[in-house]
């Protein structure tokens, strides 16, 4: 685990590979199924906003509506700034703090909360459901996006960067335990929406497609860094197992028709 102080229900913390893959989201992809629900002069909260990149593009999109991202970890919250002050984006702020317990609490009410590649990370997805809930106004919106299912994929070889995402898979459920799982979380979100008292609008399922050249720097990272550390501590995998794919997965890039699949989970819902 990375020194940075991150809630002991999140694997991924200080990992410079996924903080990469961050910073390659945006708002017209990640966010698109809420975006269309929103208007400019909207106010919007981000839970567990990573790098911020989403978030930046909520603000820009909403503006003048406030927009303010929280996480646990301060080196996502600098970049998140550094990007809002180089964007000229005044409506958006990062603060420090936990979904359980949002910085935000009795202190503004939101026309939206969003929430990405959060709730398979948590412990306890329905408290978490409960405290976005309640920094919201009456009829606020709340968008969810996450995993679910299996991951995909064509090619030479194939079933090495498969593998690499079931040992990810299995890294983030056995430091979460989380009730659902990450293959199990995103087709149940109708499921935890109601049991919080959220009326369902919307629900989506997605596959995020990609060539096998733009995956292969993720997977060979993820494979190679502290998650592979935490996979061997966890009896998750073996270093020799390790070493092994993350050869054949590099061997799986050079297939020029490969291609990689990753199923994604969206709703709406609002208080009523």
């Amino acid at each position: 685990m990375a020194a940075e102080n991150v809630k002991p229900d999140y694997a991924l913390g200080g990992d410079p590979v996924l903080d990469e893959f961050m910073r390659r989201r945006n708002a017209d992809v990640e966010a698109a199924f809420l975006l269309r629900h929103l208007r400019a002069g909207s106010s919007l909260v981000d839970a567990g906003c990573g790098q911020g990149t989403i978030t930046a593009g909520f603000a820009a999109v909403l503006s003048p509506g406030e927009v303010v991202g929280f996480d646990q970890q301060e080196s996502h919250l600098q970049h998140g700034r550094k990007l809002a002050a180089e964007r000229g984006l005044t409506n958006l702020s990062f603060e420090s703090g936990d979904i359980y317990d949002p910085p935000l609490s009795g202190q503004r009410f939101f026309d939206a909360a969003y929430a990405n590649a959060v709730l398979s990370h948590l412990r306890d997805p329905i408290a978490a459901l409960q405290a976005l809930k309640k920094l919201l106004k009456p009829r606020g919106l709340v968008g969810i996006r996450d995993r679910g299912g299996e991951f995909l994929a064509t090619g030479a070889e194939s079933n090495a960067p498969t593998r690499i995402l079931s040992i990810l898979e299995d890294t983030i459920d056995a430091t979460s335990q989380n009730p659902y799982g990450s293959k199990l979380l995103g087709p149940n979100l109708a499921r935890l929406a109601s049991e919080v008292g959220l009326e369902v609008l919307e629900l989506d399922a997605v596959w995020d497609i990609r060539p096998a050249k733009f995956a292969v720097s993720v997977l060979s990272g993820i494979i190679s860094g502290p998650v592979r550390l935490r996979a061997i501590d966890l009896g998750l995998t073996t270093d020799e197992e390790a070493s092994a794919i993350l050869a054949a997965t590099q061997r799986w890039a050079e297939d020029p028709g490969a291609m990689f699949f990753c199923p994604w989970f969206t709703i709406v819902a609002r208080t009523v």
